[in-house]
């Protein structure tokens, strides 16, 4: 028979709190987080024994450092591609304010290479070409 709790499980208060389960069986263990009768925990008491108990600050620096290694790279990392033709790295921005814009930015660095990779040449016969230039 299902009998009916008094507050919440464990795993439902850490889901209020924002914390792990385990984080509240430890608690619990320590003695810093007070169960009902039934084993069941109290969400506003343990809301106030968790800020009494616990030092908030921790959990606030941890949060930070979870959300800066969470952060997509700049996009000054991002900008450098390396062209499929001649295998030359260059930056977007680079490629279409240079005088000879690639017809695709994303894989060219110029028209030249372009037009040599749709015309079959390698890429040692393009770095070469680009060379004497």
């Amino acid at each position: 028979m299902n009998k009916a709790r008094l507050g919440l499980s464990q795993r439902g208060y850490a889901k209020h709190a924002g914390v792990t389960g385990p984080y509240v069986a430890k608690l619990i263990k320590q003695g810093k987080l007070p169960t009902l009768a039934d084993g069941s925990l109290d969400a506003v008491a343990c809301d106030a024994a968790r800020s009494r108990n616990t030092n908030v600050v921790k959990g606030i620096l941890r949060k930070r450092r979870q959300a800066a290694r969470n952060r997509p790279a700049p996009k000054q990392a991002q900008a450098w591609l390396r062209c499929v033709a001649c295998g030359e790295q260059y930056r977007v921005a680079e490629a279409g304010n240079s005088t000879q814009a690639s017809p695709d930015p994303q894989r060219f660095c110029c028209d030249l290479c372009a037009s040599d990779h749709a015309a079959g040449l390698s890429a040692r016969q393009i770095r070469r070409k680009t060379e004497k230039l």
